[in-house]
């Protein structure tokens, strides 16, 4: 269960570097501090996790065309990734224990009792009646994240100390399985990032909805193979092709 905290670690905090993309704004985010307390709830006040539990399930739906805030309860399984007291990447839910995040938010001179895990947070500064805040119990990285270092294999499991209490607000996202086909299919990327071309950011998440763009034609865009890998997704308009952007780490939903 979550504790009840006066907020995140104090200090001054390492962001990681930014990626130059405007709509990468999930996984290289830059830092921001919530200002508050996150909320403790007793197990009776959520919904209890079992088997049975429904994942991919949201109270409110929309729809966006270029990035925008996203409402409450639109993304329950939102995360929000501190370190130092800075928020540093995002991830989701996929469990009572684990969420899922990207590799290279977890560099190794990066001391893991130094991360915070934030579920149930709209805005950076003020967090909601159901947000819930975790320590972090151990982090597994994909055994390829080394062999393809910066981008490839850019996936990581997150196991906390405690376990995540459900709500309307806080629910687990929905896996994929390995066969699913991806083709004419839109790519929603959510997260706090970058909201302009001169590097206006926003505390509040953001939400964006563009369609995916084929492995082979995002490579040729990019001009390099080895810059878009097969574990990679690409989005956007190809009618503006400085809006495609390449996708590692659980980014798009």
């Amino acid at each position: 269960m979550a504790a009840a905290r006066s907020g995140p670690r104090a200090g001054p905090g390492e962001p990681w570097p930014l990626a130059p993309s405007l709509l990468l704004l999930l996984l290289l985010l830059p830092p921001a501090r919530v200002a508050a307390a996150a909320h403790r709830h007793a197990l009776t006040e959520g919904i209890a996790w079992s088997r049975g539990v429904a994942c991919g399930q949201r109270d409110v739906q929309g729809k966006v065309v270029g990035g925008t805030d996203a409402p409450e309860k639109k993304w329950p399984w939102q995360v929000s990734l501190h370190y130092a007291g800075f928020h540093t990447c995002g991830g989701s839910i996929i469990d009572e224990y684990w969420v899922l995040s990207a590799a290279h938010c977890f560099a190794r001179e990066r001391n893991i009792e130094a991360f915070d895990v934030y579920v149930g947070l709209v805005d950076l500064r003020v967090p909601g009646s159901h947000t819930q805040w975790f320590e972090v119990h151990k982090v597994i990285l994909h055994p390829t994240h080394k062999l393809y270092h910066p981008v490839g294999g850019d996936i990581a499991l997150v196991q906390l100390k405690s376990r995540i209490v459900l709500s309307d607000s806080v629910r687990p996202v929905c896996i994929a399985p390995t066969d699913v086909k991806l083709w004419n299919l839109s790519c929603w990327a959510t997260g706090w990032g970058f909201i302009s071309q001169q590097g206006d950011t926003s505390d509040k998440l953001q939400e964006v909805q563009q369609p995916l763009v084929p492995l082979r034609l995002c490579q040729l865009l990019y001009g390099d193979t080895s810059h878009v890998l097969p574990d990679m997704l690409c989005a956007g308009d190809l009618g503006d092709v400085k809006t495609v952007w390449r996708l590692w780490g659980p980014t798009c939903l």
